[in-house]
C-alpha cells in the first residue's frame, strides 16, 4: 500500500505459490465456514459453508500442497467455489470500519467477502501484493454506512416488540411444564420483572444508540480503500 495510507493486513505471510485464508463466523446452526486463496493466478472464494468437517478437510488438503491450492480448491464443487482470473476483476474495495470487502467483475457484479475484519483485511492486502492494481481511498456511500445500522434496528424493533408483547403476558403465578419447565420458568420469571414498560424503555435507548452510532459514522465517513484493474 502507498505510505501515506494506513497499514492495511501487512501481517499477511505472502507465499511463492498463494495466499491462504480461512475462518468462520457465526455460533450454532448459524456458523459459516470460509476459504479465500490468493495468487497471482487469482483469487479463489470458497464462501458460506456449512459442514465443518469438508472445510477442514479442504484447508489440509490445501496447506499440504500450496503449489497446487489454486487449482485444487477450484475442483472442491461441493464447496461452490467462484473463481476470478486477474483478467476478471475490475476493482476490489475494502473498509475495516464497516467490515465490508468486495471483488467486483468486468460487468461491475460485486462479491462480499464476510467479515471479520482482520481476515478481510488479510485479502485485501493479499490481492493488493499479488495482483497489484491502481490504489486510492475514498470516503465510504452513505448507504454502505446505513445499511448495517438498518438491519440492526429492523431486528431489534421485531424482536423488541414482540418481547415486549410476551411480557404483558407473564404470570407470577405461572407454574411451566413439560421439558424445558425450568427455563420457561426462568424466562416467565424475568419477563414479569422488568415488565412492558421497562422493556419498552430499554429498547429505546438501544434504538438511540444503534442511531447515534449511525450519524457518528455519517458525518466521519469510514475510508474505503479501492484497487481498480
Amino acid at each position: 500500500m502507498a505510505e501515506d495510507q494506513e497499514p492495511i493486513g501487512e501481517d499477511v505471510i505472502l507465499e511463492p505459490h498463494g495466499t491462504l485464508s480461512a475462518w468462520h463466523e457465526g455460533i450454532g446452526d448459524d456458523k459459516k465456514y470460509h476459504i479465500v486463496h490468493v495468487s497471482k493466478k487469482g483469487v479463489v472464494l470458497l464462501l458460506k459453508m456449512k459442514d465443518e468437517e469438508l472445510w477442514k478437510k479442504i484447508v489440509r488438503a490445501a496447506k499440504r500442497t500450496p503449489e497446487k491450492a489454486s487449482i485444487g480448491l477450484r475442483k472442491m464443487e461441493q464447496a461452490k467455489p467462484k473463481f476470478f482470473p486477474p483478467d476478471a476483476i475490475s476493482k476490489a474495495t475494502f473498509s475495516g470500519g464497516l467490515g465490508q470487502l468486495y471483488i467486483f467483475d468486468q460487468a461491475g457484479k460485486k462479491t462480499k467477502i464476510p467479515s471479520p475484519a482482520k481476515e478481510q483485511a488479510m485479502v485485501f492486502y493479499a490481492i493488493n501484493q499479488y495482483l497489484g492494481g491502481e490504489e486510492r481511498t475514498e470516503d465510504a456511500d452513505a448507504w454502505s454506512v446505513m445499511k448495517g445500522y438498518l438491519f440492526i434496528l429492523t431486528v431489534a424493533g421485531v424482536l423488541g416488540g414482540l418481547w415486549i408483547d410476551f411480557t404483558t403476558m407473564c404470570d407470577p403465578d405461572y407454574v411451566a411444564t413439560g421439558r424445558r419447565r425450568g427455563m420457561s420458568q426462568l424466562i416467565n420469571w424475568i419477563g414479569y420483572q422488568i415488565g412492558p414498560i421497562w422493556s419498552s424503555v430499554i429498547l429505546g435507548i438501544f434504538i438511540a444508540f444503534v442511531l447515534g452510532l449511525m450519524i457518528y459514522q455519517l458525518i466521519k465517513r469510514p475510508t474505503r480503500f479501492v484497487l481498480e484493474y
